[in-house]
């Protein structure tokens, strides 16, 4: 049947894309990178355009001068020194600006990456047939079309840009120079986010159709789905090894613990936290047990042998995981949340003939975290 062997017509797993992202393969928008570097470069110039300007005019100015000693002792390399330092600063600030633009290019959509099996020299890549059919196939074609396109909008953006100005620019020409350049380089600096706007234009474009690309060259068959779901199942050895892990947590002393507790929280799958509270003898809930993965499916197991209630609040039960300990009383935050609880638990006996309903309870943002453990408050 078609799409059961070699059609390509599911969207690729998570798999797929992290091994592709391990390959160092991410979609590719070659319009993207020229975009944010002349869009920030001509941002910084309209910014701080002023120092490069006068620093070329301090280093044309030390340029048409010569000084006293300098027929008798010149020193071309000192000469040239004196030259360029006024350009040094302002040029290595455009020069950062444009290397923080292009490194953010590339983590845009694929993020930042450097692997070094890139540089190991490649024999396919010296192909020449592979070249031709590469310039003449479909890619060749898209990419010469974005070339005409980027083109046409340049050159419609630029001539825009400067027809405006051709009037104002024509009686500079017998002006003096330092209001000549004070008139032309807002003009310059104008016309080159012009461009750059233009340029992002293309970019905003191709950004999304490289993503396309990129997935449909990621798209797998039904077989291929079906391989990896077997091979992320594991094998028997494998399984086996699992349950094995499984019957000793059931045996730890985490599972043990439990049997002291009153309420088992969980997120529901991954975490579980055993509580305690006995009024004679506990100055605050006391986490007995904790655990997550395997230890929670004991912990689980375990209240469900001594028919504690288990109640699902994963925002609170990973609260209580990352913040509490084994034997340790819970965060000073979770009082107010944890007491609501043991407080329908505790109650459950009497509710018993009616509809009981677990309580809403608020996480403070200080103790909210995600499944990595990561603050999301």
């Amino acid at each position: 049947m078609a799409g059961e062997g070699g059609d390509k017509t599911e969207a690729p797993t998570q798999k797929r894309k992290d091994d592709a992202a391990k390959k160092g393969e991410h979609p590719r928008a070659r319009e993207l990178a020229p975009a944010l570097v002349m869009l920030g470069g001509a941002g910084w110039l309209a910014v701080a355009g002023g120092g490069l300007a006068r620093g070329c005019a301090a280093a044309l100015a030390r340029g048409l001068t010569l000084a006293p000693g300098d027929s008798d002792a010149f020193e071309p390399g000192r000469a040239i020194l004196a030259i360029l330092s006024p350009l040094a600063l302002p040029f290595a600030a455009l020069l950062g600006v444009c290397c923080v633009a292009a490194i953010a290019s590339g983590t845009l959509l694929g993020g930042l990456q450097f692997r070094l099996a890139a540089l190991a020299p490649d024999p396919a890549r010296l192909d020449p047939f592979a070249g031709l059919a590469r310039i003449f196939g479909p890619q060749g074609l898209t990419e010469l079309g974005k070339s005409l396109l980027k083109l046409a909008v340049v050159g419609a953006v630029a001539f825009v840009s400067v027809r405006p100005m051709v009037a104002d620019l024509a009686p500079l020409a017998h002006a003096d120079i330092h209001a000549a350049a004070a008139a032309i380089g807002p003009r310059i600096s104008a016309l080159l986010l012009h461009l750059a706007l233009g340029l992002g234009l293309i970019a905003l474009v191709d950004a999304p159709l490289a993503l396309v690309r990129f997935l449909n060259k990621l798209k797998m068959t039904k077989q291929e789905i079906r391989d990896e779901a077997k091979e992320q199942d594991g094998n028997p050895e494998t399984k086996g090894a699992q349950r094995r892990r499984m019957r000793e947590a059931r045996r730890g002393p985490a599972a043990a613990a439990v049997a002291s507790a009153h309420v088992v929280l969980t997120n529901p799958a991954h975490f579980a936290v055993a509580l305690r509270y006995r009024r004679a003898e506990d100055r605050a809930p006391v986490i007995v047990a904790r655990g997550r993965g395997q230890i929670a499916a004991a912990i689980r197991a375990a209240a469900a042998e001594h028919g504690l209630p288990v109640l699902e609040y994963p925002e609170l039960a990973r609260a209580l995981y990352f913040t509490g300990r084994e034997g340790g009383e819970i965060d000073t935050d979770l009082y107010a949340a944890v007491a609501a609880v043991l407080a329908f638990v505790f109650n459950l006996d009497r509710a018993a003939g009616a509809r009981a309903r677990a309580p809403n309870v608020e996480v403070p943002a200080a103790v909210r975290f995600d499944e990595h453990g990561r603050k999301s408050g």
